[in-house]
């Protein structure tokens, strides 16, 4: 699919001080009251000046940076490649735990696979297991939710080895939810790929392009870094790098369940790579070292 980069972030070095030069010579008063008007307009424009070069200097998102000044994200001040959270997430999306949101389309997803650092936070929180919902029947006896491969220390890395039931109670320890329905909760299978599938449907905002995603590897990369798998609305590596479970199942009865994972690996053949691959099916406790989900929310 394709996904060309839609966020530009800049680097550039530190800026020198800048010094005011008193003027010389007698100034007649009306003109001192002129000065003094062009001095704070001058300063104001400096100081915007300075926040965005020194933004551009930290690797800053310069599209968040816009979009914080208007009110439209919530700047959670930390770095998408060392943590999962990015700079800025859509103001009506859930924020403050796991991956930046962004809203398409009517819905909220986040802008990149959940990954080991986000997901030990998970491990590491205290959880009200009864209150976190939606949880499928079939999950809400689970109190493990480690990994079969745990810690990792590429914190970077998308999650992987985790089952259905670990990547629905982290979404909703979030805030959020699995990716299923548009109008929220579980998709059902017969519904996949069609205008009712959240997932789908960002996936199909990008064009169809899987070369510029991690497709013909043979690992895992860290989320984002795949600058041509990137939505035109910011959402990266929907295509390869790691299976995505979502919240469609066959039923809703027990761990046999069968439940599906969308987007294809970085190990997966051509044909799964693709936004309306169905056909990825396991059980609900399936866990592999290419598995791995991300958030979505209404």
């Amino acid at each position: 699919m394709s996904y060309h980069a839609s966020r530009s972030v800049i680097q550039l070095g530190p800026i020198s001080s800048l010094r005011a030069t008193r003027p010389f010579g007698h100034v007649a008063p009306h003109m001192r009251i002129i000065r003094r008007v062009v001095v704070v307009l001058a300063s104001a424009c400096v100081a915007s000046v300075f926040s965005v070069f020194a933004a551009c200097s930290f690797g800053v998102d310069i599209d968040a940076l816009s979009s914080c000044a208007t009110g439209s994200c919530v700047d959670s001040g930390r770095d998408a490649i060392t943590n999962d959270v990015t700079d800025a997430t859509s103001a009506d999306c859930p924020s403050g735990k796991g991956s930046a949101m962004v809203r398409v389309a009517g819905s909220c997803i986040d802008h990149a696979e959940v990954t080991n650092a986000s997901y030990a936070q998970f491990l590491a929180a205290s959880k009200d297991l009864a209150s976190l919902s939606p949880i499928a029947a079939a999950c809400k006896a689970q109190k493990d939710f480690t990994p079969s491969v745990w810690p990792v220390a590429a914190e970077a890395l998308p999650v992987v080895n985790v089952d259905f039931c670990d990547a629905q109670f982290y979404c909703a320890w979030a805030g959020k939810t699995l990716c299923g329905s548009v109008a929220g909760g579980a998709l059902p299978v017969s519904r996949m790929a069609t205008s009712d599938d959240v997932w789908f449907g960002v996936c199909q905002t990008g064009n169809a392009d899987r070369t510029a995603c991690n497709t013909a590897s043979t690992a895992l990369a860290n989320v984002g870094v795949f600058a041509g798998c990137t939505t035109p609305t910011g959402v990266n590596d929907l295509i390869g790098n790691a299976w995505e479970w979502v919240d469609s199942c066959l039923s809703d009865n027990d761990l046999s369940d069968v439940c599906f994972s969308r987007g294809g690996a970085y190990d997966s053949a051509s044909a799964e790579q693709t936004c309306g691959f169905t056909g990825r099916s396991a059980r609900r406790d399936y866990r592999a070292p290419n598995q791995g989900f991300r958030c979505c929310a209404p």
